[in-house]
């Protein structure tokens, strides 16, 4: 898409330049046919001169042709453009003078730039392939002296760039292609790239102008640096479809949908400012207000697309005139807090929340267990935890991707990646809460082996040493009964879809030593790759297969085997104790960068019966937690509880029963019968909801038996270390 718009000033201002260009060259023209009249003749003939002189005079000829054209055309372009304008306030006095809705006359507008919008983009081609005139160029954001009049004459105009893309159900927009710099093409999806970008803190010097200039190159690159995406060789610099996911899927700064949008306690969402005809821009608010004119009765044509349209605009003054709501002067076409509320509490239609929140399939289970502090200590826990080598050096146990080296994580990043509401209802990052051993739906038998080991070669085809490693992974998961998709996820982020020296046995000298490592055990951070492969060499794991196979037995004896350890979230958080309790890894995003190919490898088990155990932490003056528990469980000899807990849920803005109910993985009947709620449907902020709940014990061994951990995790007898991880994840 094309993205000009034109200004007559500077229309104006380049046609003098031509003329006073096209008079100069007829000068030179002039001069040189004198000159070379002048020159007796027997001088041009011998040296040449005339020739050159000739050829010299046709090519001054051409430009002097070329700059007529463009003469006569910006002649024409003035004269059109001034008709039209003149055109365009006849027909924006009728309206007014009709008094019918203001619709529809950006439309017209643009439709009358097209003509002269083509003709310009080609002269300007033209000028710059000639080198022949450098001016201002008439490219920018906004339709001045139409826009300037039509404003005056109370028409709605902008200068934002348009960002009309398809979403998705929720909302979130879908990409189209790749971006890639581009600083003379206007996208809408760069203007939702940029807005973006700027939302999580990406935006120094960045405009929102939909162009993918050198600015907007430099934050997509600090972006996918900082959070460990593909970007060498041909991606560099590029987004492509994961790359956008991941942007409108991060959490840090949530993308605004229709599953998170504030709701009051009916469900209904809450709304504080003013929505009006905007052709150019999507609003998740409008989505709202479509679904529910439609719902009552107000829909014709409507379609339902976040744009406040002509047809969107045409339903609301209806129902605003239906209903005898003000709807003149400047309140004409608006739809503030008054319509809102009047829209979704019209009983005619009473209106029913649809949110799509909580992606966790109902059949799947999950639970909550209890860590016996607030996250606010968590955070501290986390953040101040630290190793000093006998050197002085510090080793964080929380460290980020800081370009090309890792640095210590902010309390605000660990809070992100560590508090279990930013992700328990995503429809990917759920994936860090399962638990990491086959269930029922998921296993592997003379029937299905095949499948599985055909699907998993498909996956790692052409994926350095794991490449034909399918058969290796369903035996490792057989025997350890550890999940498959989680062996094979987890096999892929350590060694870099199977390229990295560890798990090619090579050492720090370029020599092959016959030994793997494809998990990065004791791969400590004072030589990574030697430790790791001494690990390999101690644990003769000499082939890749025995790498893939013993590596998930210590990982089953040492973390996932381990009731307190056997989530990928566990692994990564022991926030009671993080030195002493053996956090598998550094990198504080490390639960998340796995779950999207353990996602896409569960799509071979649709069957399968997840389970997922979600951490509950006592509830923090900062509010941050999702409810407080009132009583402790007590283990049973196997460290899963059996006693009931509940937990008290303080209602909050946009709460409904059925959300809580669905957020705790019980019903709606239960907990009005637990409450003694009568009517379903009315619950207010600052109301306490008791939830039974069943809950895994917390109380986690003082020891880890001696046993080595590895990047960011160790025990007494352990150096520091940190691993920096293979950046894995492509455009």
């Amino acid at each position: 898409m094309s993205y000009m718009s034109i200004d007559i000033n500077s229309l104006k201002d380049i046609e003098k330049r031509v003329n006073s260009l096209s008079k100069s060259i007829e000068k030179i023209k002039s001069s040189l046919s004198s000159v070379r009249s002048n020159i007796d003749s027997t001088v041009r003939n011998r040296s040449g001169i005339d020739s050159s002189m000739s050829s010299l005079i046709r090519e001054v000829g051409e430009r002097e042709r070329i700059m007529n054209n463009v003469k006569q055309f910006l002649n024409e372009a003035v004269k059109q453009y001034e008709d039209m304008e003149k055109e365009l306030r006849r027909e924006s006095d009728r309206i007014i003078e009709n008094s019918t809705p203001k619709t529809g006359i950006i439309k017209s507008i643009l439709n009358g730039l097209k003509s002269i919008g083509k003709k310009l983009g080609n002269l300007l081609k033209t000028i710059a392939k000639n080198s022949i005139l450098l001016s201002p160029i008439i490219i920018g954001t906004a339709v001045r002296s139409i826009g300037k009049m039509l404003i005056e004459r109370g028409f709605i105009i902008t200068n934002k760039p348009i960002e009309i893309v398809k979403r998705d159900d929720i909302g979130l927009p879908i990409l189209n292609g790749i971006l890639s710099y581009n600083p003379d093409e206007y996208s809408p999806y760069v203007v939702l790239l940029q807005k973006r970008l700027i939302e999580l803190g990406y935006g120094d010097g960045l405009e929102v102008n939909g162009i993918f200039n050198s600015d907007t190159l430099e934050a997509v690159n600090r972006y996918k640096e900082d959070y460990g995406l593909w970007n060498f060789g041909e991606y560099e610099g590029k987004v492509g479809e994961t790359t956008w996911n991941h942007l409108f899927n991060n959490q840090k700064v949530p993308y605004l949908t229709i599953d998170n949008v504030e709701r009051d306690s009916m469900g209904i969402p809450v709304f504080n400012s003013i929505l009006s005809y905007n052709p150019w821009e999507y609003n998740i608010y409008v989505v709202f207000l479509q679904k529910r004119l439609i719902e009552l009765g107000y829909g014709d044509d409507i379609e339902v697309n976040g744009i406040f349209d002509s047809k969107t605009l045409e339903a609301v003054n209806r129902y605003k005139k239906d209903y005898g709501l003000w709807n003149f002067g400047e309140y004409e076409g608006k739809v503030g807090e008054t319509t809102w509320n009047h829209l979704f509490n019209n009983q005619k239609v009473p209106y029913v929340a649809n949110s799509t929140q909580n992606n966790i399939p109902v059949s799947d289970e999950m639970r909550t267990y209890v860590i016996p502090i607030s996250l606010d200590q968590a955070v501290k826990n986390e953040y101040n935890a630290k190793w000093v080598s006998n050197t002085g050096e510090i080793t964080y146990a929380c460290v980020k991707s800081g370009g090309d080296k890792w640095v210590r994580a902010s309390e605000d990043d660990i809070r992100y990646y560590l508090d279990p509401k930013n992700f328990i209802n995503h429809d990917v990052y759920k994936y860090q809460f399962l638990v990491l051993e086959n269930v029922p739906g998921m296993e592997i038998t003379d029937e299905n082996r095949t499948r599985l080991i055909d699907e998993i070669n498909k996956i790692l085809e052409g994926k350095g040493v794991l490449h034909g490693m399918g058969a290796a992974f369903v035996r490792a998961a057989e025997e350890t009964g550890l999940a498959l998709p989680y062996l094979v996820a987890h096999c892929i982020l350590e060694t870099g879809w199977g390229t990295s020296k560890l798990a090619r046995g090579i050492d720090a000298n370029g020599n092959y030593t016959g030994y793997h490592n494809m998990y990065g055990i004791a791969a400590y951070d004072n030589a990574p790759l030697t430790n790791g492969l001494n690990k390999a060499r101690s644990s003769n794991w000499n082939s890749v297969e025995e790498a893939i196979v013993g590596g998930a037995h210590w990982i089953k004896d040492n973390y996932a085997g381990n009731p307190n350890k056997n989530t990928i979230y566990k692994m990564k958080w022991q926030p009671t104790d993080p030195l002493g309790l053996g956090q598998y890894a550094t990198d504080v995003a490390w639960a998340v960068k796995q779950c999207e190919v353990i996602k896409k490898l569960y799509e071979l088990f649709p069957d399968a019966e997840l389970r997922f155990e979600i951490p509950q932490y006592v509830d923090s003056k900062s509010g941050d937690n999702v409810g407080q528990p009132v009583q402790q469980s007590t283990p049973s000899g196997n460290g899963v509880s059996k006693t009931t807990n509940v937990i008290e849920y303080v209602v909050k803005s946009g709460d409904t029963l059925t959300k809580i109910a669905k957020m705790y993985n019980t019903t709606v009947e239960e907990l009005a019968k637990f409450n003694n709620i009568e009517n379903v449907n009315l619950i207010i902020v600052g109301q306490v909801i008791k939830i039974p709940v069943k809950t895994a014990d917390t109380s986690l061994p003082t020891s880890q038996g001696g046993t080595a951990t590895k990047k960011g995790c160790r025990t007494s007898k352990s150096t520091n270390f940190k691993f920096k991880w293979f950046r894995w994840t492509f455009i």
